[in-house]
């Protein structure tokens, strides 16, 4: 058994009757099943044996905590919302999508580095002539190195980022938003994915117009807006509203996407190649 990058607790919400099976549709197969979810979203040796401790005690086991009052509907307080926000952030960086984000950064990232250390390499050089022949050398490794780390970012760049602690600034953001949680009616339900956490990247979290999406359990998504005319609380949500969360599910995941029941409308919706989002009122 691998780690899980989706924890087995947050799935079960996502499961029926709070049970251990849920319905798995695979966007790469083309297919949909049903398991246990002690059997999905996990990766052998994706975290370090340190990383999946603090993880599990101090990230998860809180979280916990708010989620189980959050889908029997309780209210939260400002220490509620720090201690799921924490959680959300470390789901963000923990998953497999999140290492094709480093990946896709790691070009501009080495390319920045390389640049500081040729730049500090030429000045000892140009002081030094003598050390020129030495100087070359040096750049030539580091050029090795870098081009290494690019087809193959270390586990300890993916490792870092997933603390929640090393971005305080996105944590006092998303605490600082005002959090609606919307009800499912009858016959309707959320699905969650590989990948559940959802805002606009090209906006983050932090401009006025910013959202964010992430289903607590097959009948309750939490939407975090910066709209201050705003009450926050638990909402019915039209049916509508359902199926444009769900969307952002779908669009957001990697390959996986879950559900409490197996339904027609499911596999054929998740596996649509664009979804148009639209923003809300």
């Amino acid at each position: 058994m691998g780690h899980h990058y989706i924890p087995r607790y947050y799935l079960r919400g996502f499961s029926l009757d709070f049970g251990h099976h849920v319905w798995v549709y695979d966007r790469a197969e083309k297919r949909k099943f049903c398991t246990n979810v002690a059997n999905i979203a996990h990766e052998t040796k994706l975290y370090s044996n340190d990383l999946e401790s603090k993880l599990a005690t101090e990230i998860e086991a809180p979280a916990n905590e708010v989620l189980d009052k959050i889908r029997s509907r309780q209210s939260i307080d400002r220490n509620d919302k720090t201690v799921l926000a924490k959680y959300l952030i470390a789901l963000w960086k923990r998953v497999p999508k999140a290492k094709e984000r480093i990946k896709g950064a790691m070009p501009r990232v080495a390319g920045e580095i390389g640049e500081r250390i040729y730049r500090e390499i030429d000045r000892l050089t140009s002081e030094r002539p003598d050390l020129r022949e030495l100087g070359e050398k040096r750049k030539a490794e580091v050029s090795a190195i870098l081009k290494r780390h690019l087809e193959a970012p270390p586990d300890f760049v993916f490792h870092h980022g997933v603390d929640p602690d090393k971005a305080p600034h996105v944590l006092d953001t998303i605490t600082a938003m005002i959090w609606r949680f919307w009800i499912t009616g009858t016959g309707t339900s959320y699905l969650t994915s590989d990948n559940p956490v959802f805002f606009f990247e090209s906006e983050g979290v932090g401009k006025p117009s910013s959202e964010l999406c992430f289903p607590i359990s097959s009948d309750i998504m939490l939407w975090a807006t910066w709209r201050t005319d705003l009450l926050e609380g638990y909402l019915p949500a039209r049916g509508a509203l359902v199926k444009e969360f769900n969307r952002r599910t779908v669009q957001n995941s990697k390959r996986f996407v879950f559900a409490q029941t197996d339904e027609r409308w499911i596999l054929p919706f998740v596996l649509k190649t664009s979804l148009r989002l639209n923003r809300i009122r």
